[in-house]
């Protein structure tokens, strides 16, 4: 037997749906930057071989582009293969990152010698706060 009162109200009903409209004008009033939490510092890498008897070649050197807690974007000097495994080395910055393990998942050339590669961490990464891209301030 079909429930008559399925679209009426119940204290239950009410709650969830107010829940609901709040969440959904919190995400309406951030950004996509400020909920993906993503840095756009440059900072040099060096990708290597995610094998341990290979780690010491350098496969490709480059910058950083955008920065989030499962990938990086970067420019890099030569190609990766997409779907291989890597270890990236960041330079000291003040975004404190360590070495990295990570797939690469996207490639696209952009001249005869610069690739822009996307790569997704193993393990989400730690931004901190500070260092995350803030939604901008109306503040004149």
């Amino acid at each position: 037997m079909r429930n008559k009162n399925f679209m009426g109200s119940n204290s239950q009903g009410d709650g969830d749906r107010m829940q609901l409209v709040e969440e959904l004008e919190l995400a309406k009033r951030s950004s996509p930057q400020a909920v993906r939490r993503v840095v756009n510092t440059p900072v040099a890498i060096e990708v290597r071989p995610a094998d341990s008897m290979l780690r010491d070649q350098i496969l490709a050197v480059g910058k950083t582009g955008e920065l989030s807690v499962h990938s990086v974007s970067a420019e890099l000097s030569k190609p990766v293969a997409i779907g291989g495994f890597y270890c990236l080395d960041f330079e000291e910055s003040d975004l404190d990152l360590t070495t990295q393990f990570a797939r690469c998942d996207q490639i696209s050339m952009i001249a005869e010698d610069r690739f822009v590669v996307r790569f997704r961490f193993l393990t989400p990464i730690i931004l901190a706060r500070s260092t995350a891209t803030q939604e901008p301030s109306n503040a004149s």
